[in-house]
């Protein structure tokens, strides 16, 4: 069973990203990670310590926000809790607009997106992140 915390610098340092997302770590520094721990984010710890992911949501304005997730390549066995755990943050979230970006070639991501109650609204934003990738847009309204 994973234990969920708030998210801290600690959490984002012990997550070994899985491999469709491991390139993210070359453009995210300290700084950014602690934009993200000052509003709603959480990690995902498994039994012995070991961070599995995080999440959170980033507000744009009143009524929207950024979601986002970086799961561990050791995240597998645990990936219903983890599901379950974003299922329950999603729907306290005050905001009516939810967005999540999914890369383009990740295919396990867009499904994950899907299986959260995200819908497609943007197929593809060319050179969209740091890394020059081209991303899906999807939101969820609530």
């Amino acid at each position: 069973m994973i234990q969920i915390e708030p998210f801290t610098l600690d959490h984002y340092r012990q997550i070994v990203a899985q491999p469709a997302q491991a390139y993210i770590g070359e453009y995210v520094s300290d700084a950014d990670v602690q934009i993200l721990m000052q509003h709603d984010a959480f990690a995902g710890v498994a039994p012995g310590g070991t961070v599995v992911g995080a999440a959170g949501a980033y507000p744009v304005w009143n009524n929207r926000a950024i979601c986002w997730a970086l799961l561990g390549e050791n995240a597998g066995p645990y990936f219903v809790q983890i599901h379950r755990a974003v299922q329950r943050f999603l729907k306290v979230q005050p905001y009516r607009r939810l967005e999540c970006t999914v890369a383009a070639d990740f295919h396990a991501g867009h499904r994950w997106a899907r299986m959260l109650g995200f819908h497609l609204e943007a197929e593809r934003m060319r050179a969209f992140d740091a890394a020059g990738k081209d991303h899906a847009l999807y939101a969820r309204i609530q």
